[in-house]
């Protein structure tokens, strides 16, 4: 064939357009247009085969596999239940679990949870699971018809019997028809869910009421961006809020650890019409964002402590420590949450930090643990743990536990210094003391 035989890339614009045919592929719909409108929550993960391939050949799961207490496990009923399904599962999927979880997982995931029908207390929950690999799916299928075939019973009427494309089967087994779960087998996807008319409604989104296009869930993913995250989350929180005030968090916090580290954020989702999250993952380790509507700066002046303000630039990065294996960081004014306590932690609770003040004073004698000790320090914690070496012993210990330390920021370096020597000069001291 010489090159007048072939056909100008203007004349095959040309004939595309007459015949309908684009020359670039449609977007993607998101996986949220597979779900109906109304979700109480909803997460979705993209990409969740990487990090299961990565733990599977990860040492921490060779580790735990060598481990004495899985080798007990392995002789545990449970265990053995365990393997039976295993086997019987790799049998019908010509394939290992984790192969198989690696390919049908590969792609997106989500799960919905919608107020249930009836008197029932917990929610209906619905999953969507949209393969990476249509053609890996489409050739389990061939597997997975047969077994379903066994283990359900087809759905034969109603919308979901006359949709085009798939297949839905209830479970067999013990109890009343609504409390046996359903599974639908689609061309390029498949779902489950605890009732009917929920996968019912799934099938139908693609024409009806989205929940991909509702306005909290459309000004979430605006606020956390399009760039790709292996986890994401969503939560009406005003859905919640009308069946339950507040969301059932209390006016003030019944842990005194829990106000400290998510005092902010649950009092912004308590205040909110939405929450929303991103959890990515990269090469300097895990992000979680978190998004709401409302505003840190109409809070009550209380809550202030738990947002950094200008100039102020809130968390710092992990250290480089030689072996990391995990880590964590927090801004948070300790001084100022401490004098604040009173409004933010339930009255139940003030007693516990009484008896702190008490035995601080007994190990700083003269100096208010509020007044002289926390406003030394800064608004930056760290804690992070990272492995450790043996080189003082003979032969490594079987159980060889990360090493830990928290590390926090100081105002005051050189009057901090000096205290935390007193501090620990006296707690020695009584330590020595004691056991003598």
């Amino acid at each position: 064939m010489n090159a007048r035989s072939l056909p100008s890339l203007p004349s095959l614009a040309a004939a595309a357009v007459l015949i309908g045919c684009p020359l670039v592929a449609p977007a993607k719909e998101p996986l949220a247009a597979s779900f109906p409108a109304g979700a109480i929550a909803y997460v979705e993960t993209d990409g969740l085969a990487e990090p299961i391939v990565a733990l599977r050949d990860s040492e921490f799961m060779a580790a735990v596999w060598d481990s004495q207490e899985y080798r007990e496990f392995e002789s545990s009923d449970g265990y053995q239940g365990f393997q039976k399904g295993r086997k019987f599962a790799e049998f019908v999927l010509r394939m290992d679990l984790w192969e198989a979880a690696e390919k049908l997982l590969g792609g997106e995931m989500g799960v919905g949870f919608y107020p249930s029908d009836g008197d029932k207390e917990k929610p209906a929950a619905l999953v969507v699971v949209r393969p990476e690999s249509t053609f890996a799916y489409l050739k389990q299928r061939i597997w997975l018809d047969p077994l379903f075939m066994v283990a359900g019973r087809r759905v034969l009427e109603g919308p979901l019997a006359e949709a085009e494309g798939i297949k839905v089967w209830q479970a067999k087994g013990e109890g009343a028809d609504d409390e046996r779960p359903f599974i639908l087998l689609g061309r390029t996807w498949f779902a489950v869910s605890t009732e009917r008319e929920l996968l019912e409604r799934a099938v139908a989104a693609a024409d009806g009421d989205r929940l991909a296009d509702g306005d909290t869930f459309v000004a979430a993913r605006e606020r956390l961006g399009s760039g790709g995250a292996l986890l994401r989350a969503y939560v009406d929180t005003a859905q919640i809020a009308a069946a339950k005030e507040r969301l059932g968090i209390p006016a003030k916090a019944e842990d005194i650890f829990g106000s400290f580290l998510t005092g902010g954020l649950t009092e912004l989702v308590a205040r909110g019409d939405y929450a929303a999250a991103a959890l990515r993952l990269g090469e300097g380790g895990a992000e979680l964002e978190v998004v709401g509507d409302a505003d840190p700066a109409e809070l009550p002046e209380a809550y202030r402590v738990f947002f950094p303000a200008p100039p102020e630039t809130g968390t710092r990065p992990l250290p480089d420590v030689p072996g990391l294996v995990a880590g964590g960081t927090i801004y948070r004014d300790l001084a100022a949450w401490y004098a604040a306590r009173e409004e933010l932690i339930a009255a139940a609770k003030l007693p516990a930090f009484d008896k702190f003040e008490s035995g601080i004073g007994n190990l700083l004698p003269g100096h208010d643990i509020g007044e002289d000790v926390l406003p030394l320090f800064g608004s930056n914690y760290q804690i992070v743990a990272a492995t450790q070496s043996y080189p003082h012993l003979e032969s490594p210990p079987g159980v060889q536990l990360p090493g830990f330390a928290i590390i926090a920021s100081l105002d005051e370096p050189e009057r901090a210094g000096d205290l935390m020597q007193l501090f620990f000069q006296t707690l020695l001291s009584v330590v020595n003391f004691q056991a003598a």
